[in-house]
């Protein structure tokens, strides 16, 4: 879809524009993923992204809640997921006590697997989330 777009990085345009938008006015919001933003806000952030997958999402004056509802919105109805259903599993199975053992080694192991785009991507939201 023209939504999903990427720049040079490979990361895909909607993506890159609303963790811009939440990371400069979202991060202090406890629990910002949990909570589900306004439908008629969400739409607005998602139309005007697939309208231009550069918009300036400022512009629309929402509030982060409603550009990480888009966010999520916009992953789930990506043409093919970031993750393989094998490879969510094998990573679902490993534990957080696990992955500080070893250096996070098992998740870079089943991430290398994937395409070059979809291993910079999965990187991105990564660095997003602080892990």
């Amino acid at each position: 879809s023209r939504c999903a777009q990427s720049n040079e990085s490979g990361v895909p345009l909607f993506m890159e524009k609303c963790i811009q938008f939440i990371e400069e006015y979202g991060l202090a919001i406890e629990g910002l993923y949990r909570v589900s933003g306004y439908k008629n806000q969400v739409e607005l952030v998602i139309n005007k992204l697939i309208e231009d997958p550069s918009y300036d999402l400022r512009l629309l004056q929402v509030p982060a809640s409603a550009v990480a509802t888009a966010l999520k919105d916009m992953m789930r109805k990506l043409d093919e997921p970031l993750l393989s259903l094998e490879l969510f599993d094998e990573c679902q199975n490993l534990t957080i006590d696990q992955l500080k053992e070893q250096n996070f080694l098992p998740l870079r192991k089943a991430f290398s697997r994937t395409s070059e785009l979809k291993y910079r991507t999965i990187k991105f939201i990564f660095k997003h989330l602080h892990l």
